[in-house]
This record gives structure tokens, sequence and C-alpha cells, in this order.
């Protein structure tokens, strides 16, 4: 394992972490309006970043890509729980460990999903054949 590819999964974690949270805190006022709305948004948004990480990071693997996938899926995960957790913990008096899993943790599971979905279809891609194109379709003439 070399240390550019971790630094690469760490540096793009961090990413999949502070981008949505700068979005949930810019976007906080819809949150007062409607929250399901605001709820949206931020889910898009987060679901974006993951999908423009793993469009950054997947072309660059060679070999088993799903395995990757799966790689980026846990580790990003636990980096986005960890530092969610941590900031949390720091910035809300009462903050509750139990409330914060049963209410909000659920939503990162996106992560995973999405990393390992992406990784299967882009080993799919690389197995492939090429589709020869065979040139405009030829009628018989009359």
């Amino acid at each position: 394992m070399n240390s550019e590819r971790w630094w690469k999964i760490l540096g793009l974690g961090l990413l999949v972490w502070l981008v949505p949270l700068v979005a949930r805190l810019a976007l906080y006022w819809l949150d007062v309006l409607s929250r399901d709305a605001y709820f949206a948004l931020v889910l898009l948004i987060e679901f974006v970043v993951v999908l423009c990480a793993l469009a950054l990071y997947l072309p660059g693997v060679q070999g088993n890509k799903r395995g990757e996938g799966l790689l980026l899926g846990v580790a990003w995960l636990g980096m986005a729980l960890m530092l969610d957790v941590t900031f949390l913990a720091l910035t809300e008096p009462g903050f509750d460990i139990l409330d914060y899993v049963a209410n909000q943790a659920w939503v990162f599971l996106y992560i995973p999903a999405s990393a390992v979905a992406c990784g299967h279809l882009a080993q799919m891609i690389d197995q492939a054949t090429p589709i020869r194109p065979i040139g405009p379709p030829r009628f018989p003439m009359r």
C-alpha cells in the first residue's frame, strides 16, 4: 500500500465530510422554514460530493475497483462519523451520542453504498469488451 494513495483517500474523505458540513451550516436558515426541504437539499449536496470524489479517485485505480470501492466506502464512512461526532461534541452543549446515532448517523450510509456501487460499475466497465463501430446501416437498394 503506497502512502500517496492513502493521502488521497484521506484528503477526499475530509472533503466528503467538510463540504456537506459547510453546506449544512450555510443552509441552516432553510431548516427553520422547511425541515424537509433542508434535509433533501443537504442530502443531495452530500451525495453529489461523494460521487465527485469517487469520480476523481476511481479512474486512477489499477486492478480490483470493487475492493477499492469497498475500502473507500468504509474509510470515508468512518472518517465522516468520527469527524462529525467530534465536531458536534465540541460545538453543541449537551451533545448526546445516542440521539445522534438514532437521528443523524444513518444518513452517512449513502457513502459506502455509493462507493461500492461505483466501484462495481467501474470494474464492469473495465472488463467489458469494446463495441466496434460497424458503420452506417446498409439497406438493400431496389
